[in-house]
């Protein structure tokens, strides 16, 4: 293969066959529920068709109007808090942040900014919006309500404790987003100096992402102990991966022609100086605390929520994130059993 089309390393690819632990994904995606809110709902707005009727004519354009600009404030916002989501979506202005996520002060950020959301919410006049723009005040409503309670429950916070795992942890999220092949372009000489600031930034959340954890084996919101078997094997896997073959070290060895060449041998130089005196010794720091400090302290009891303090909220939260419904484990599991007994006697 040529090095543009080199399979990467196992380590930021593997995706198991089966899903070992749904729980552990599912701490993963509470954070994410406070995120992203009006990424589809712009769209739905814009497009729809439905005209005022002639009785509601004066009053459903100054609400409309205002829904507009609660959700593109509201998406602007989701941006800056998400820059590597916005960079996925192709919007660069924030395409030199890594991103925070796991900070204090970003959970009271999000959390401010939603409940202004629900404020902004309030003063419109949902009974004006017809066809498309009802739903999309709808939708949005529900997903800013939700995501608020996440805040209100204290579960943010308690996901803060346990910010990587073995499936969608930034430690392999990150080096795949990087690699060229991922969601960061390198095209131009702004993205690779762009993705030298991430790397930093990378580094510096694996730091925080460690003090995090040790209050979290100071709580009991640790992650079980086969999983952090997993994790310290993909990191060793990460460690021992050549240079040249280091996901990150890829856009490196493919600058495009475009860039001069005394820039290319710059860039090459700094990507290596990146891998090897900042992102492996930040995943070798890591590695010893995941095995020294934290495995002794990982769970052994059951592996999913219900071996968390507060493993009922988290239950409860992750329900509604997949079903969205606010209705309780007992009260699905009966609907089942009824919806069972129903077609058995069909």
């Amino acid at each position: 293969n040529s090095p543009k089309h080199r399979p990467l390393p196992n380590w930021r690819m593997r995706c198991p066959e089966r899903m070992e632990n749904t729980m552990t994904r599912m701490a993963s995606m509470i954070l994410l529920a406070t995120l992203a809110l009006g990424v589809t709902i712009p769209a739905l707005v814009s497009g729809a068709s439905s005209a005022p009727s002639t009785k509601n004519a004066a009053t459903v354009p100054d609400a409309v109007r205002a829904l507009n600009a609660i959700i593109k404030r509201a998406d602007e916002e989701d941006l800056k808090f998400n820059p590597q989501g916005a960079v996925m979506r192709g919007d660069l202005r924030y395409a030199a942040d890594f991103g925070d996520y796991i900070s204090d002060a970003y959970l009271a950020k999000v959390e401010a900014a939603l409940r202004q959301r629900m404020a902004d919410l309030a003063r419109v006049d949902a009974k004006a919006l017809e066809g498309n723009h009802r739903i999309a005040f709808d939708v949005f409503a529900y997903q800013t309500r939700f995501a608020l309670s996440v805040h209100e429950s204290g579960a943010a916070r308690l996901q803060q404790r346990m910010p990587l795992d073995h499936l969608f942890g930034q430690h392999i999220a990150f080096p795949q987003f990087s690699s060229g092949e991922g969601g960061a372009p390198f095209k131009t000489l702004t993205d690779y100096e762009n993705g030298l600031k991430r790397i930093d930034g990378f580094v510096s959340f694996l730091a925080r992402a460690t003090e995090k954890m040790k209050k979290g084996i100071d709580s009991g919101h640790t992650l079980p102990r086969h999983i952090v078997d997993k994790i310290v094997s993909q990191l060793d896997e990460a460690i021992a991966t050549p240079v040249d073959k280091n996901p990150f070290m890829q856009p490196a060895l493919n600058v495009p022609a475009a860039i001069n060449a005394a820039q290319r041998a710059r860039l090459t130089t700094a990507y290596r100086a990146a891998v090897t005196g900042k992102i492996n010794p930040a995943l070798s720091r890591l590695k010893q605390f995941m095995q020294d400090t934290y495995r002794p302290a990982a769970r052994t009891n059951a592996p999913g929520l219900a071996g968390l303090p507060d493993g009922a909220k988290l239950y409860a939260i992750a329900l509604e994130t997949h079903n969205t419904t606010p209705l309780n484990a007992e009260d699905i599991h009966q609907l089942g059993v009824k919806e069972v007994a129903r077609i058995g006697e069909a």
